[in-house]
């Protein structure tokens, strides 16, 4: 277990990409309460999927999510995904026990590594919610559902980077096995990318 300092400070892995153009004062403030159709879109298959048994179908979605959730789930998207490469490995993983879906961790890391600019010696709190990786003998694969609008997977990868980065190093960490793809499922564009 790692010894925090009183005053380390606390921030998501996901905030950290966003921060670059803000002004140190309002970096750690909380996110808004009101959620736009976007987010709420993409929490709803954030907890279909870590609630879906893959040896079932998309039937079960009605067990599993609540009416608002299930009205905002594209099921042809989430049919697109499960029959797609990534989710017949998902579905593999899970039935062999190696799938493993939204794991909290939190890691103190020097501020420095994070941000490059500032005097800063503290440590932050980085925590996060791994949305999937699979377990395989030769390493892990990092599992990360976008539901974003872009062009390309291209422009997907480079908006994610940091935050694939940070979960690959958390994940390292803490299993002590290395990270050897780091993929995001855009149910916008209906393809993995890897990062």
């Amino acid at each position: 277990t790692e010894t925090l300092k009183e005053e380390t400070r606390k921030i998501s892995a996901v905030r950290i990409q966003k921060m670059d153009e803000e002004e140190e004062d309002s970096r750690f403030y909380s996110e808004k309460k009101e959620r736009s159709k976007g987010a709420l879109i993409g929490d709803s298959f954030h907890h279909a999927l870590a609630l879906f048994d893959y040896e079932k179908g998309l039937e079960q979605l009605s067990a599993i999510l609540e009416e608002e959730e299930l009205e905002l789930i594209h099921q042809g998207k989430l049919e697109q995904y499960l029959n797609s490469p990534l989710g017949q490995k998902m579905k593999e993983a899970f039935r062999e026990k190696r799938l493993f879906r939204e794991k909290h961790f939190m890691q103190a890391i020097p501020y420095q590594e994070l941000f490059q600019k500032g005097e800063e010696r503290e440590e932050v709190l980085l925590q996060g919610i791994i949305d999937a990786f699979i377990v395989e003998e030769d390493g892990i694969i990092l599992i990360d559902y976008k539901t974003d609008r872009i062009k390309d997977g291209r422009e997907l990868a480079e908006r994610y980077r940091k935050q694939m980065e940070l979960y690959s190093a958390a994940l390292e960490k803490i299993l002590g096995k290395k990270v050897k793809r780091r993929v995001l499922y855009s149910f916008s564009l209906g393809e993995e990318v890897e990062v």
